[in-house]
C-alpha cells in the first residue's frame, strides 16, 4: 500500500514531466490502458517454475514495467530512477533531448498505448501509466550510456558503487521488461551525433551475463527485430544455430515420441567408456553451437557465475509463453541435463574446459540435472540429429553400453527411448 510519502514523490514526479510538455499531451500520455492482451510478448511466469525457485524471478531492486511497481520494496529506488531521467535530458550533447521531445511525439501520444497494451499478456497494475513507462525507460537508456561512459557517472551513483549486480538480475527477468520500441524511440530521441547504435550499448551489458562465446558485432545482428532485452539475448543465442538447422530436422515433440526418434545423450561418463572425447569448441557465435564430428563433441564453454540460473530459467519461460518461438534454449538445457547426471559428469566436464565454474558446482550440477522435471515443454529439439549421431558412435564401438545405459541412466526421457 501506497504510503502519503509514496504519493507525495509521485506528484513530484509527475511534477517534473509536467514543466516541459503541455499538459493535454501529457494527460493523454499518462492515460495509456495497459489491459490484459492475447498476443503479448512480455509474461506472468508460470506457476509450475515460479513454485521452484521464486527469487528467479523477482526484482530485488528495481522494478521496470507494471507488474512488480507495486513492490514497496523496489520503490525506495523510484528517486534514483528519476535522477537517471534528469541525467539523461541535462547531460546529453543533444539539444533536442528533452522531455517535451519525448512526451510530446506522435508516437507516444497516439501509437505508444495500443502498441504497449499489446504487449503484456495479463493485467497489470492500473496505477502505473505513461509517466512511469517514460521514467523507466530513460532510466534504462541512461543507465546504458554511463555503463559504457564512466564520465557520465557521478562518484557517489550507488548504481556503478554497489547496485550493478542487483541490476544485472532486475534487467534480465521476463516479468521485469518495457518493449523495445519503447527504448529504442527514447534512445533515437536523445542520442547524439555519429552515436552507436542502441543495440551495441545493449550488447556491452549483455557480455557481462554470457562473456564467452557470445559476441555479436555489427556483421552478426539478429535478423529480428527483439522483444525487450531479454528477448534480444535469445535471439543472440539461438540465431547462430537457427541458421545451421534446416526445418527438416527439427520434429515435433508428438513425432519423436511416437515413432522414437529422439533419444536422450548418455551421460558424460559413458560417452568417455564408450571412446567419445569432449572438447571444449575454441570458436563458436552462440554457447547452442555443440557439434560432434570423428567422436568428438564439441562444446563452446559456459562461465556459470551467480545469476546465470536465474537467467536461464527466464529465457526458458519465455520460450515456453511465446507464441511460435524456437526452444533453443529449452534444448541446451535439457542436453547439458542429460550430460550431466552425477557430479563425475560435471567433473569431466569441467576438465575439459566446458564450465567455467564461480558457483558452488552442487548448484550447477542441481540446476542442469534437474532442468528437465521443472515442467519445460521441449516442442522442437534442436539436437535430435546430434543426439542420434552420438548414440549411434557408441553403439558401434562399445556395445555393452545399450544394457548398461538400460540399467543405470534413469531419467524420464531414457525411460521412454528403451520403451520404444
Amino acid at each position: 500500500m501506497e504510503t502519503r510519502s509514496d504519493n507525495k514523490y509521485r506528484l513530484r514526479v509527475k511534477n517534473l514531466i509536467n514543466t516541459h510538455v503541455d499538459s493535454k499531451d501529457i494527460e493523454n500520455f499518462m492515460s495509456l490502458d495497459l489491459s490484459a492482451s492475447t498476443t503479448g510478448c512480455i509474461f506472468k511466469v508460470p506457476d509450475i517454475p515460479r513454485s521452484q525457485n521464486q527469487n528467479a524471478y523477482v526484482p530485488i531492486a528495481f522494478s521496470i514495467g507494471p507488474w512488480h511497481y507495486s513492490n514497496p520494496n523496489l520503490r525506495a529506488n523510484d528517486k534514483l530512477k528519476t535522477l537517471y531521467l534528469r541525467d539523461l535530458i541535462s547531460k546529453d550533447r543533444n539539444p533536442k533531448a528533452t522531455l517535451m521531445e519525448l512526451s510530446n511525439s506522435e508516437m507516444y501520444i497516439l501509437e505508444l498505448s495500443r502498441k504497449v497494451q499489446e504487449c503484456y499478456s495479463s493485467p497489470v497494475d492500473q496505477e502505473y501509466d505513461g509517466c512511469d513507462l517514460l521514467v523507466d525507460g530513460c532510466f534504462i537508456i541512461e543507465f546504458l550510456r554511463k555503463f559504457q561512459d564512466k564520465s557520465r557517472r557521478d562518484p557517489d551513483d550507488p548504481v556503478f558503487s554497489y547496485m550493478l549486480q542487483f541490476l544485472y538480475h532486475d534487467l534480465m527477468l521476463l516479468e521485469n521488461q518495457i518493449p523495445w520500441f519503447v527504448l529504442e524511440d527514447i534512445f533515437h530521441r536523445t542520442c547524439g551525433n555519429n552515436e552507436k547504435p542502441l543495440i551495441w550499448y545493449v550488447s556491452a551489458f549483455l557480455k557481462q551475463i554470457f562473456p564467452i562465446a557470445f559476441v555479436p558485432t555489427e556483421g552478426n545482428l539478429p535478423s529480428l527485430q527483439p522483444k525487450h532485452i531479454l528477448d534480444l539475448l535469445r535471439l543472440w543465442l539461438v540465431s547462430p544455430i537457427e541458421e545451421e538447422k534446416g526445418k527438416n530436422t527439427v520434429l515435433q515433440i508428438d513425432d519423436i515420441v511416437t515413432n522414437g526418434g529422439w533419444k536422450p545423450i548418455p551421460p558424460a561418463s559413458f560417452l568417455r567408456k564408450a571412446g567419445v572425447k569432449i572438447k571444449r569448441k575454441l570458436m563458436a557465435d552462440s554457447i547452442l553451437q555443440v557439434t560432434f564430428r570423428n567422436g568428438y563433441l564439441e562444446i563452446p564453454p559456459l562461465e556459470f557465475r551467480q545469476g546465470t540460473e536465474d537467467v536461464f530459467q527466464n529465457l526458458i519461460c519465455l520460450e515456453q509463453c511465446l507464441t511460435k518461438c524456437p526452444h533453443g534454449i529449452t534444448s541446451y538445457v535439457t542436453l547439458l541435463g542429460c550430460l550431466i547426471n552425477t557430479p563425475m559428469d560435471f567433473n569431466l566436464l569441467c576438465e575439459a574446459g566446458i564450465f567455467d565454474n564461480w558457483m558452488n558446482p552442487e548448484d550447477v550440477i542441481n540446476f542442469f540435472n534437474k532442468a528437465i522435471y521443472r515442467g519445460a515443454y521441449v516442442k522442437d529439439y534442436y539436437y535430435l540429429e546430434l543426439s542420434e549421431q552420438v548414440i549411434e558412435y557408441c553403439n558401434r564401438k562399445w556395445p555393452r553400453l545399450r544394457a548398461i545405459y538400460r540399467n543405470e541412466f534413469t531419467t524420464p526421457w531414457a525411460i521412454i527411448s528403451q520403451e520404444n
